[in-house]
C-alpha cells in the first residue's frame, strides 16, 4: 500500500487530536553574564504547544526476577512535526488531559527526537529542584 500526501495530513491531524496535554519548550538564553563575567544559565520562555506526555514506568524485572531501575528517561513526549526541540531545551508541562496543573512539571530533553510520518517523540528526564 502506497500512502498519498493527503493520507499523511489526515494521519497527522489524528495524531494531534490525541495530544491532550500542553507544554512550553524553553530554550537556553545566550550571551547573558553576571557581575563576575560568568555566563548565566537561564531559559527563554517559549511558546506553548500541544503535546502528549507519557510517564515511563522505571521499574523493570530481569528474566531472573531481580528488579532494577531503567534511568535513561522518565517520560516520552509526543509533539507535532512543526515544533522544534533540541537536547539542550527544557519542557514545562502546563496542562495534563486538558486541565491546568500547578505546580508545573519541568523536564530536560535526553536526546534528539525520533521523527515519524505523523509526529515526533522525545525522551525526557524530570528535573528536580
Amino acid at each position: 500500500m502506497i500512502l498519498e500526501t493527503d493520507d499523511y495530513g489526515w494521519m497527522q491531524n489524528i495524531q494531534k487530536s490525541t495530544m491532550t496535554d500542553r507544554c512550553i519548550i524553553r530554550r537556553p538564553a545566550t550571551g547573558e553574564v553576571n557581575g563576575w563575567g560568568d555566563i548565566v544559565k537561564s531559559r527563554k520562555t517559549g511558546t506553548e504547544t500541544i503535546c502528549g506526555l507519557k510517564m515511563v514506568d522505571r521499574e523493570t524485572k530481569s528474566t531472573d526476577g531481580e528488579i532494577f531501575d531503567v534511568i535513561e528517561s522518565d517520560a516520552e513526549l509526543r509533539l507535532p512535526l512543526d515544533v522544534e526541540i533540541h537536547p539542550e531545551d527544557e519542557v514545562e508541562i502546563t496542562e495534563r488531559y486538558g486541565k491546568t496543573i500547578s505546580p508545573t512539571i519541568v523536564f530536560s530533553v535526553v536526546r534528539f527526537p525520533r521523527v515519524g510520518p505523523t509526529a515526533q517523540v522525545v525522551l525526557l528526564r524530570r528535573k528536580t529542584a
